[in-house]
């Protein structure tokens, strides 16, 4: 899509912001970048699979690694980056077809680093560390920038923006940011760069007991980071690159820390886009896949928030409806299910016709086990809703708790086909028609399954299970031997040998153990895949 802007109409000023996701978890650049730095004998099984797809995991202590596959871990990241590369270089490939390449101001970017263990962190949580804030900075300029240099001033991304505005004498759009550093300039002005992760996705109501992360880094390379509540650090990045020893309280007292970032807040200045001062040219329909994406990473219709604007932005007419909805969402939140449901209930009274707050009305009452009244809540709206996945979803519960399977597989089957991502979806659909012995009919929900959610284990078990409480093994069997057909993964001849014994194929099952072993798999690791392997229904997926 950018190329063909790009080359469509050479002769015309333009300016195009790419936001490239390669570097970005999941890490799942395609072969042969994601194993290409592999060495010789390692291979991306499922554990390394997943911990390249989910940080959560490897934060909360639900995946550990060993110290190669932290190393193992980062190479993937590096094919990622390698591929990455060679995107940027089809793009510049572009510029010089169109005969744009050298007068085209180009920048390089991030917003943030990655981690791989440091700080006992992966991805790019809410640390505002070394790693996570020091990122590149390339630009290409003839015009400014004759001949190849490296400098050594400390600056910032919001100087980007001041920077540009000041090159194409912009003064006033520059006035309003928060200028520093002119990034053309002979001499970069030296100051302090500041930092912050805010928890803006979360309900206010929610972040009463949580802080902001907030940094300064300074010229004289003193880095200085407040962790809310949790943490008051200071590092000489000139001595202590890795940041490994905080020299806050015995040699930098932890008021100078406090101050130092109070001081650069204060600076700040919010920069206020002026949409008067914008003029929509055309328009282009996205995938509605991406902007999912775009959504749950926070870039699109403020993040987890944007719940809230929707909600307000239909429902103007009382001024109680608000305070009843988000007080709802304060104690489903917290996991109170009644009060949020009398909250819901109250806000539905005041605007009935408001999708977004029916569905999640219903979801409550659902919770709540009330599965007829979710029902009647959610029937005006069937087949109306943009969210509609979401209605089917719940529909498709509640009819399985009341023992309506024919309304709950038709419903399921209805959600998974309009979001075949919706692992709850798929797995209870095909869990429904294992259980009729529909396996034919299932098998379509389990390739789905297996296609966006490749290399969950848990999903992965559930469905073997269901196959064996179904006394079809061969169905585990053939699904299990298609997944060794993709990776070679120690877990899954584990899970393998289970289903040969239920079949009574003792030397297979030996075999299938044997190979297990010899990839690092304990027998405390077979005791526990064993003992999850004895079918407990959905209630995690749930």
């Amino acid at each position: 899509m950018v190329r063909s802007f790009v080359e469509a109409d050479s002769e015309r000023p333009l300016f195009v912001f790419i936001n490239y996701m390669d570097v970005h978890q999941p890490y799942v650049a395609p072969e042969p970048y994601r194993s290409m730095y592999l060495e010789a004998g390692q291979e991306i099984t499922s554990k390394l699979d997943s911990a390249s797809r989910y940080a959560d995991l490897l934060d909360n202590g639900t995946i550990s690694l060993s110290e190669v596959e932290k190393s193992e871990l980062s190479a993937i990241y590096d094919g990622c980056l390698t591929y990455l590369d060679q995107q940027v270089e089809n793009l510049l490939q572009s510029l010089r077809r169109a005969g744009v390449y050298d007068s085209t101001l180009i920048i390089i970017t991030s917003d943030h680093g990655e981690v791989f263990g440091e700080y006992g962190k992966f991805g790019h949580g809410d640390l505002l560390n070394r790693p996570l804030i020091h990122i590149p900075l390339i630009v290409r300029y003839p015009a400014l920038l004759p001949s190849p240099a490296e400098r050594e001033e400390l600056v910032s991304i919001t100087d980007i923006f001041y920077s540009l505005s000041n090159l194409l004498g912009l003064k006033e759009a520059a006035a309003t940011g928060s200028p520093k550093r002119d990034l053309f300039s002979k001499k970069i002005k030296e100051a302090p760069c500041y930092s912050s992760f805010t928890l803006g996705r979360f309900p206010l109501e929610l972040m009463k007991h949580r802080q902001d992360t907030r940094s300064v880094w300074t010229p004289s390379n003193r880095h200085y980071i407040l962790r809310g509540n949790e943490a008051i650090q200071c590092f000489d990045l000139s001595s202590d690159f890795a940041e490994q020893y905080n020299l806050c309280p015995s040699k930098v007292p932890q008021q100078e820390v406090v101050s130092r970032i109070a001081e650069m807040r204060e600076k700040v200045v919010e920069f206020v886009e002026d949409n008067q001062d914008l003029r929509i040219t055309r328009e282009l329909k996205i995938d509605p896949q991406v902007v999912r994406a775009m959504r749950a990473l926070g870039y699109v219709g403020q993040g987890r928030n944007n719940e809230n604007y929707e909600i307000r932005t239909s429902a103007q007419e009382h001024p109680h409806f608000m305070e009843h909805f988000k007080t709802g969402n304060f104690f489903f939140a917290l996991d109170s299910l009644s009060a949020a449901e009398e909250e819901f209930r109250k806000a539905l009274e005041i605007s009935p016709q408001n999708i977004r707050l029916r569905i999640k009305y219903s979801f409550v009452l659902y919770r709540n086990k009330k599965y007829e009244e979710t029902a009647r809540t959610l029937h005006p709206i069937i087949g109306t809703a943009a969210q509609d996945k979401e209605v089917s979803l719940i529909l498709g519960l509640a009819f399985k708790e009341m023992g309506k399977t024919d309304r709950a597989i038709e419903y399921f089957g209805k959600a998974s086909e309009l979001d075949p991502s919706k692992l709850v979806s798929a797995m209870n659909a095909a869990e429904l028609l294992m259980n009729r012995r529909q396996f034919g009919e299932a098998r379509v929900y389990i390739q789905r399954i297996m296609t966006h959610h490749y290399g969950n284990l848990s999903a992965l078990l559930n469905i073997v299970a269901c196959y064996l409480k179904n006394g079809y093994p061969e169905g585990a069997r053939d699904l299990l031997l298609e997944q060794l057909k993709k990776a070679r993964s120690g877990t899954i001849y584990a899970i393998l040998s289970h289903v040969y014994q239920e079949m009574g194929q003792e030397n297979e099952a030996e075999k299938c153990r044997e190979l297990a072993a010899k990839l690092g798999v304990s027998r405390a690791r077979f005791d526990l895949l064993k003992k999850r392997l004895s079918f407990e229904g959905l209630k995690n997926n749930n």
